[in-house]
Protein backbone atom coordinates (compact mmCIF):
# COMPACT_ATOMS: atom_id res chain seq x y z
CA UNK A 1 0.00 0.00 0.00
CA UNK A 2 2.90 2.35 0.80
CA UNK A 3 4.24 2.00 -2.75
CA UNK A 4 0.86 3.02 -4.20
CA UNK A 5 0.96 6.50 -2.67
CA UNK A 6 4.66 7.28 -2.31
CA UNK A 7 7.92 6.57 -4.14
CA UNK A 8 9.95 8.20 -1.37
CA UNK A 9 11.00 7.27 2.17
CA UNK A 10 8.27 9.52 3.54
CA UNK A 11 4.72 10.56 2.71
CA UNK A 12 3.93 14.26 2.50
CA UNK A 13 1.22 15.61 4.78
CA UNK A 14 -1.03 16.40 1.79
CA UNK A 15 -0.85 12.78 0.61
CA UNK A 16 -1.62 11.55 4.14
CA UNK A 17 -4.72 13.75 4.19
CA UNK A 18 -5.77 12.45 0.76
CA UNK A 19 -5.26 8.88 1.99
CA UNK A 20 -7.54 9.55 5.00
CA UNK A 21 -10.26 11.01 2.79
CA UNK A 22 -10.11 8.04 0.42
CA UNK A 23 -10.19 5.49 3.23
CA UNK A 24 -12.96 7.25 5.19
CA UNK A 25 -14.67 9.66 2.79
CA UNK A 26 -17.47 10.39 5.28
CA UNK A 27 -15.13 11.00 8.20
CA UNK A 28 -14.86 14.50 9.71
CA UNK A 29 -11.76 16.52 8.79
CA UNK A 30 -10.90 17.10 12.48
CA UNK A 31 -10.71 13.34 13.06
CA UNK A 32 -8.37 12.89 10.09
CA UNK A 33 -6.15 15.73 11.29
CA UNK A 34 -5.97 14.32 14.82
CA UNK A 35 -5.21 10.81 13.49
CA UNK A 36 -2.29 12.17 11.45
CA UNK A 37 -1.01 14.14 14.46
CA UNK A 38 -1.16 11.00 16.64
CA UNK A 39 0.72 9.01 14.00
CA UNK A 40 3.45 11.67 13.83
CA UNK A 41 3.91 11.44 17.61
CA UNK A 42 4.68 7.71 17.58
CA UNK A 43 6.78 7.47 14.41
CA UNK A 44 10.49 6.83 14.72
CA UNK A 45 11.66 9.78 12.60
CA UNK A 46 11.22 13.38 13.65
CA UNK A 47 10.96 15.25 10.36
CA UNK A 48 11.82 18.94 10.31
CA UNK A 49 8.94 21.42 10.47
CA UNK A 50 9.25 22.29 6.78
CA UNK A 51 9.06 18.58 5.86
CA UNK A 52 5.99 17.52 7.79
CA UNK A 53 4.86 14.06 6.80
CA UNK A 54 4.97 10.39 7.74
CA UNK A 55 7.61 7.70 7.50
CA UNK A 56 6.76 3.99 7.35
CA UNK A 57 5.85 3.28 10.98
CA UNK A 58 3.89 6.53 11.25
CA UNK A 59 1.90 5.58 8.16
CA UNK A 60 1.17 2.12 9.59
CA UNK A 61 -0.02 3.72 12.84
CA UNK A 62 -2.34 6.00 10.84
CA UNK A 63 -3.71 3.06 8.85
CA UNK A 64 -4.40 1.00 11.99
CA UNK A 65 -6.08 3.98 13.65
CA UNK A 66 -8.43 4.61 10.72
CA UNK A 67 -9.18 0.95 10.12
CA UNK A 68 -9.30 -0.81 13.50
CA UNK A 69 -9.60 -4.60 13.43
CA UNK A 70 -11.20 -5.68 16.73
CA UNK A 71 -11.59 -9.30 15.59
CA UNK A 72 -7.81 -9.54 15.08
CA UNK A 73 -7.16 -7.82 18.41
CA UNK A 74 -9.28 -10.46 20.16
CA UNK A 75 -6.94 -13.17 18.88
CA UNK A 76 -3.92 -11.12 19.96
CA UNK A 77 -5.33 -10.74 23.49
CA UNK A 78 -6.32 -14.41 23.59
CA UNK A 79 -2.69 -15.56 23.23
CA UNK A 80 -0.67 -12.59 24.59
CA UNK A 81 -1.50 -13.17 28.25
CA UNK A 82 1.77 -13.45 30.17
CA UNK A 83 3.02 -9.87 29.77
CA UNK A 84 0.12 -7.66 30.84
CA UNK A 85 0.56 -4.02 31.91
CA UNK A 86 -1.99 -1.65 33.49
CA UNK A 87 -3.60 1.15 31.51
CA UNK A 88 -3.61 4.68 32.87
CA UNK A 89 -3.04 5.06 36.62
CA UNK A 90 -3.22 1.30 37.18
CA UNK A 91 -6.40 1.42 39.27
CA UNK A 92 -9.09 -1.04 38.22
CA UNK A 93 -12.69 0.27 38.02
CA UNK A 94 -15.48 -1.53 39.87
CA UNK A 95 -18.42 -3.04 37.97
CA UNK A 96 -22.07 -3.28 39.06
CA UNK A 97 -21.36 -6.43 41.09
CA UNK A 98 -18.59 -4.74 43.05
CA UNK A 99 -15.83 -6.68 41.28
CA UNK A 100 -12.70 -5.21 39.74
CA UNK A 101 -12.62 -4.88 35.95
CA UNK A 102 -9.36 -5.96 34.30
CA UNK A 103 -8.16 -2.93 32.30
CA UNK A 104 -4.70 -4.28 31.58
CA UNK A 105 -3.36 -4.55 28.04
CA UNK A 106 -0.77 -6.93 26.56
CA UNK A 107 2.73 -5.51 26.43
CA UNK A 108 3.32 -7.92 23.57
CA UNK A 109 3.24 -11.55 22.46
CA UNK A 110 6.17 -13.77 23.41
CA UNK A 111 7.78 -16.25 21.02
CA UNK A 112 6.16 -19.13 22.94
CA UNK A 113 2.74 -17.50 22.66
CA UNK A 114 3.29 -16.82 18.96
CA UNK A 115 4.24 -20.46 18.45
CA UNK A 116 0.97 -21.53 20.11
CA UNK A 117 -1.06 -19.09 17.99
CA UNK A 118 0.53 -20.28 14.73
CA UNK A 119 0.06 -23.93 15.70
CA UNK A 120 -3.57 -23.68 16.81
CA UNK A 121 -4.97 -20.97 14.54
CA UNK A 122 -2.80 -21.06 11.42
CA UNK A 123 -1.87 -24.79 11.46
CA UNK A 124 1.78 -23.80 11.08
CA UNK A 125 4.43 -25.54 13.20
CA UNK A 126 7.54 -23.43 13.86
CA UNK A 127 10.18 -23.68 16.57
CA UNK A 128 10.40 -21.06 19.33
CA UNK A 129 13.63 -19.81 17.76
CA UNK A 130 11.93 -19.33 14.39
CA UNK A 131 9.07 -17.50 16.11
CA UNK A 132 11.53 -15.18 17.87
CA UNK A 133 13.07 -14.37 14.50
CA UNK A 134 9.60 -13.45 13.22
CA UNK A 135 9.10 -11.20 16.24
CA UNK A 136 12.27 -9.22 15.48
CA UNK A 137 11.56 -9.11 11.73
CA UNK A 138 8.01 -7.79 12.02
CA UNK A 139 8.59 -5.46 14.95
CA UNK A 140 11.67 -3.63 13.72
CA UNK A 141 9.57 -0.64 12.57
CA UNK A 142 7.58 -0.33 15.78
CA UNK A 143 10.11 0.45 18.53
CA UNK A 144 8.77 3.98 18.86
CA UNK A 145 5.24 2.58 19.18
CA UNK A 146 6.47 0.32 21.98
CA UNK A 147 8.15 3.22 23.76
CA UNK A 148 4.91 5.20 23.50
CA UNK A 149 2.93 2.20 24.79
CA UNK A 150 5.31 1.83 27.76
CA UNK A 151 4.84 5.54 28.54
CA UNK A 152 8.61 6.01 28.57
CA UNK A 153 9.22 3.37 31.28
CA UNK A 154 12.71 2.00 30.49
CA UNK A 155 12.09 -1.30 32.34
CA UNK A 156 8.90 -2.06 30.41
CA UNK A 157 10.55 -0.95 27.17
CA UNK A 158 13.41 -3.43 27.68
CA UNK A 159 10.86 -6.19 28.31
CA UNK A 160 8.94 -5.26 25.17
CA UNK A 161 11.98 -5.62 22.89
CA UNK A 162 11.61 -9.42 22.80
CA UNK A 163 7.82 -9.29 22.39
CA UNK A 164 5.63 -8.90 19.31
CA UNK A 165 3.54 -5.72 19.45
CA UNK A 166 0.01 -5.56 18.01
CA UNK A 167 1.18 -3.62 14.89
CA UNK A 168 3.89 -6.25 14.46
CA UNK A 169 1.25 -8.95 14.82
CA UNK A 170 -0.76 -7.34 12.00
CA UNK A 171 2.40 -7.19 9.88
CA UNK A 172 2.97 -10.90 10.50
CA UNK A 173 -0.60 -11.80 9.50
CA UNK A 174 -0.11 -10.02 6.17
CA UNK A 175 3.16 -11.86 5.46
CA UNK A 176 3.83 -15.08 3.61
CA UNK A 177 3.99 -17.02 6.90
CA UNK A 178 0.21 -16.69 7.23
CA UNK A 179 -0.63 -16.73 3.51
CA UNK A 180 -3.73 -18.70 2.54
CA UNK A 181 -1.85 -20.10 -0.47
CA UNK A 182 1.15 -22.41 0.23
CA UNK A 183 4.43 -21.02 -1.03
CA UNK A 184 4.89 -23.89 -3.49
CA UNK A 185 1.77 -22.75 -5.36
CA UNK A 186 3.24 -19.30 -6.04
CA UNK A 187 5.42 -20.74 -8.80
CA UNK A 188 4.53 -22.95 -11.76
CA UNK A 189 5.17 -26.52 -10.66
CA UNK A 190 2.81 -28.52 -12.91
CA UNK A 191 2.76 -29.32 -16.62
CA UNK A 192 1.14 -26.23 -18.19
CA UNK A 193 1.76 -27.13 -21.85
CA UNK A 194 -1.49 -29.03 -22.40
CA UNK A 195 -4.60 -27.62 -24.18
CA UNK A 196 -6.93 -25.60 -21.94
CA UNK A 197 -9.65 -28.25 -22.17
CA UNK A 198 -7.33 -30.74 -20.42
CA UNK A 199 -7.38 -28.78 -17.16
CA UNK A 200 -9.97 -28.59 -14.41
CA UNK A 201 -10.43 -25.23 -12.68
CA UNK A 202 -12.49 -25.22 -9.49
CA UNK A 203 -14.65 -22.15 -10.02
CA UNK A 204 -17.63 -20.45 -8.43
CA UNK A 205 -20.59 -18.47 -9.79
CA UNK A 206 -22.17 -15.61 -7.79
CA UNK A 207 -19.61 -16.30 -5.09
CA UNK A 208 -20.98 -13.63 -2.77
CA UNK A 209 -24.37 -15.34 -2.32
CA UNK A 210 -25.03 -17.53 0.71
CA UNK A 211 -28.15 -19.18 -0.67
CA UNK A 212 -30.66 -18.86 -3.50
CA UNK A 213 -29.31 -17.35 -6.73
CA UNK A 214 -32.12 -14.76 -6.89
CA UNK A 215 -33.21 -14.21 -3.29
CA UNK A 216 -30.10 -15.22 -1.33
CA UNK A 217 -28.19 -12.73 0.82
CA UNK A 218 -24.69 -11.45 0.01
CA UNK A 219 -21.84 -11.93 2.48
CA UNK A 220 -18.05 -11.59 2.48
CA UNK A 221 -17.95 -14.86 4.45
CA UNK A 222 -19.04 -16.66 1.27
CA UNK A 223 -15.64 -15.88 -0.30
CA UNK A 224 -13.75 -17.34 2.64
CA UNK A 225 -15.93 -20.46 2.53
CA UNK A 226 -15.36 -21.22 -1.16
CA UNK A 227 -11.62 -20.52 -0.91
CA UNK A 228 -11.38 -23.03 1.92
CA UNK A 229 -13.28 -25.49 -0.27
CA UNK A 230 -10.62 -25.15 -2.99
CA UNK A 231 -12.15 -22.66 -5.43
CA UNK A 232 -9.59 -20.62 -7.34
CA UNK A 233 -11.86 -18.68 -9.70
CA UNK A 234 -14.27 -16.30 -7.97
CA UNK A 235 -16.91 -13.86 -9.16
CA UNK A 236 -16.85 -10.34 -7.77
CA UNK A 237 -19.61 -7.92 -8.80
CA UNK A 238 -18.97 -4.20 -8.31
CA UNK A 239 -21.91 -1.80 -8.31
CA UNK A 240 -21.84 1.98 -8.36
CA UNK A 241 -24.25 2.88 -5.56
Amino acid sequence: MWSLISNDEKIALTKAVDFCERLLPQGPWKRHKQAIRNAQEVQSSRLSTDEEGLVADGFFALYHHLGPQPHVERYFRKYATTNMVPIGDGESPIDELGEEVDVRQPLGMSADELQLFLRQEMVTDLSVGECQTLVYRHDELFETFKLHQCQGDPVLFRRSKSLLSFPGFLSLLRSGVCAIIPEIFLTVYQDMDQPMSHYFINSSHNTYLTGHQLTGKSSCDAYAMVLLQGCRCLELDCWDG
